[in-house]
């Protein structure tokens, strides 16, 4: 029942958020939304999920991780890099296959993908904490969104500024994607009763959702101004 509410949850907040910003627009082409949401829930995942369990079966066990700089590691490596760079390449493909999406709409399909992926996720890797505080804070879509912008900004771009931009555009998710996944991994530490890590682990815990529920406020008001 928690993983059905957990998954149900990840999608929550996504399609209020996205009803907010395309509220009032004309035209909206949600075929390529839901075909994009389907293959970011299925075809799209299936690599990263692939990718994390060789990455386990070689270096680390989720969950398991007996020190800090292990939880930093798995948070910055696994978690963010894997995830991040396989999101990247199929944010990429989407975007060259469409390039008559604007700017707004290309953020918009770039978060999609980061949501389909957020919904499978929920199947895959269960964890109460986890599931509860993604379900609420939609941070997939997050990073896409800021994926999105950044990489159509570079296919619209050429030269030292494309380069800088296609850097950006992994980047910035990635750092925010790690540094989320490594305050959930201290959620452990806290569990454990150790004074210094319960005050550590709760005030960056409490800073990232802060953060993020701020940010995703910010970024969904400045993504509905995009056109207006």
């Amino acid at each position: 029942m928690l993983l059905i509410l957990g998954a149900l949850l990840s999608i929550l907040a996504p399609v209020l958020f996205y009803r907010y910003i395309l509220k009032g627009r004309e035209s909206v082409n949600r075929k390529l939304y839901i075909n994009i949401f389907l293959l970011s829930a299925t075809l799209y995942t299936l690599p990263i999920i692939a990718l994390e369990l060789i990455w386990d079966s070689i270096f680390f066990t989720p969950g398991n991780a007996s020190t800090v700089v292990e939880s930093f590691a798995v948070a910055f490596t696994r978690a963010a890099l894997l995830e991040e760079a396989v999101k990247f390449f199929f944010s990429l493909r989407v975007l060259r296959r469409h390039p008559e999406l604007d700017l707004k709409e290309a953020i918009l399909i770039s978060g999609v993908v980061g949501i389909g992926y957020g919904f499978t996720e929920k199947f895959v890797y269960f964890n109460p904490v986890a599931m509860i505080t993604n379900g609420l804070i939609p941070g997939h879509m997050v990073y896409q969104w800021i994926m999105g912008y950044f990489m159509h900004k570079a296919l619209c771009s050429e030269g030292a500024k494309r380069r800088k931009n296609f850097i950006l555009s992994f980047i910035i998710p990635f750092l925010i994607h790690g540094i989320w996944d490594f305050a959930l991994d201290l959620t452990d530490y806290i569990a454990e009763g150790s004074t210094t890590m319960t005050v550590l682990g709760g005030t960056l815990v409490l800073a990232m959702i802060v953060l993020m529920i701020a940010g995703s406020i910010i970024a969904a008001k400045r993504i509905r101004k995009i056109s207006e």
